[in-house]
């Protein structure tokens, strides 16, 4: 479990490089100790192997037994050497910790030597931070995002759903989510089609692994999965006018137009941005010849349906 370098300076002065399997940090101390590493070990009664604390002040109770130590330390995740007390036998006391698992790596050294003892525990003393929540603008496409920021995060749930087809819950793999600074970001795609035509509500939870919870606002989204459908093209020629009625079905209605095939022009000609009734009734003008028209209804969720039509105009 360790590993241990020593380089002896005659009788009194050493560097001591320790290095843990449990990831503790790795230092090079110069200190007035013999070099020689002593089977005994410090025991530590808080705090405890695995233990979760939700106060980033945790209690210390470390004893080495009856014999004094020249000092007790322990050192920080950033490396720096904290020492506790000198010419003792233990130490009772409270001392600040960082928030999520902490490996503790207590030393104490004696004229012949040192002992040591380690202990990982966590802190979880805040609560989640939800940051922000976002979907697709407009027509949901069913792909939300959560950033939120939380050290010790355990579930994070999507609920989605509405009064008429019901709510449903999905569990998100946290493990999946990707860091950006301090904060997580999750996605999480979900099936809308029984929600189709209809306008539904969303939230995420968040939970710590004390128990700790947040939850984002509740949003709205629409659902329109069916393209529009174009009933029928009627048309009436006058020379080189056409008058066009068209009856579309489609109740996020956005546009209808056509395209002319052959033609250079590669944006749609639009005829009618709104329907009366369920109708587009209006008249062009075309120059005198044979015309195709690919005629084509758009809903706002950007689904299409179109038709093909041919006629000629004659002045």
């Amino acid at each position: 479990m360790e590993k241990i370098s020593l380089i002896l300076l005659g009788t009194v002065l050493i560097a001591v490089s320790i290095s843990l399997a449990v990831a503790v940090p790795t230092n090079t101390l110069t200190q007035n100790v013999p070099a020689h590493i002593l089977q005994d070990y410090i025991d530590i009664f808080s705090p405890v192997e695995d233990g979760l604390y939700t106060n980033r002040m945790v209690l210390l109770n470390i004893s080495t037994g009856d014999d004094k130590v020249l000092y007790l330390s322990y050192f920080e995740k950033n490396g720096r050497q904290v020492y506790l007390c000198k010419k003792c036998s233990s130490f009772i006391g409270k001392k600040p910790f960082d928030e999520g698992l902490n490996q503790l790596f207590v030393q104490g050294a004696y004229n012949q030597g040192i002992i040591y003892g380690n202990v990982d525990f966590t802190v979880d003393s805040k609560k989640p931070i939800i940051k922000k929540t976002w979907g697709n603008k407009g027509f949901s496409d069913g792909i939300f995002w959560i950033e939120f920021q939380e050290v010790n995060p355990k579930d994070l749930i999507f609920t989605y759903g509405n009064n008429i087809t019901g709510f449903r819950n999905m569990n998100l793999d946290i493990n999946s989510c990707t860091d950006s600074n301090k904060n997580k970001i999750c996605n999480v795609n979900v099936s809308l089609k029984d929600y189709d035509q209809q306008k539904g509500w969303y939230w995420f939870s968040l939970f710590d692994i004390s128990d700790k919870s947040a939850f984002s606002k509740t949003k709205a989204f629409e659902v329109d999965m069916t393209p529009p459908i174009i009933n029928s093209v009627n048309y009436t020629i006058k020379r080189n006018y056409v008058e066009f009625k068209i009856n579309i079905t489609e109740k996020n209605f956005d546009l209808v137009g056509y395209y002319e095939t052959p033609s250079k022009k590669k944006s749609i000609t639009v005829l009618c941005r709104k329907l009366k009734n369920g109708i587009c009734d209006i008249k062009k003008s075309f120059k005198n010849g044979n015309h195709t028209l690919i005629i084509e209804a758009r809903d706002k969720a950007g689904l299409r349906a179109n038709t093909t039509i041919n006629f000629e105009t004659i002045r």
